[in-house]
């Protein structure tokens, strides 16, 4: 910070405790030492030492609350760089696992079927003689309810969930 700014913060502290008597030794020492930090630091330090020193501060008063704004500090940084990170990740596009080649290789390979989105169709008695109307969903030509969806698939060794997705 520049002498002036450190000027002030000084003048900040006289005022805090206004019985003390300062010689000029001792305040140029302090304007010396607090022109070495960042004003923001500078002035988040001399505030914390207001708030706890009941006499005038020492230097290593200061010098302690400078370390704990220090920190302070980069804690709210990592935690911002953090957060950026995980909204990254979030906002990053996962395709449906059935559409990455490579893993539908495996899936066969392991001979682990994968189960294909169903599309919605109208409403309406399910094609499946089941007795049910509602939802129904494609099934290659017919148009079934969920249930009947998952008794076939299940029974073809390809488990979907009540979505009509892959499980």
């Amino acid at each position: 910070m520049t002498r002036e700014q450190a000027a002030g913060l000084f003048a900040l502290l006289r005022a805090a405790y206004p019985r003390t008597k300062i010689g000029d030794d001792t305040a140029d020492l302090w304007l010396d030492e607090l022109a070495k930090l960042d004003h923001p630091i500078g002035e988040q330090a001399v505030r914390s030492v207001m708030a706890s020193v009941r006499g005038w501060p020492s230097l290593a008063h200061l010098g302690d609350q400078v370390e704990v704004v220090r920190e302070q500090l980069r804690r709210k940084r990592q935690e911002a760089e953090r957060r950026a990170e995980v909204l990254a990740d979030e906002e990053m596009p996962r395709p449906p696992l059935r559409d990455i080649p490579v893993v539908v290789e495996f899936l066969e390979r392991m001979r682990i079927g994968v189960a294909p989105t169903l599309e919605r169709a109208s409403d309406g008695p399910c094609e499946d003689k089941c007795g049910r109307t509602g939802e129904r969903c494609w099934l290659g030509r017919v148009r079934v309810c969920a249930k009947c969806a998952r008794y076939r698939l299940n029974a073809a060794g390809q488990a979907i969930d009540s979505d009509g997705e892959a499980a």
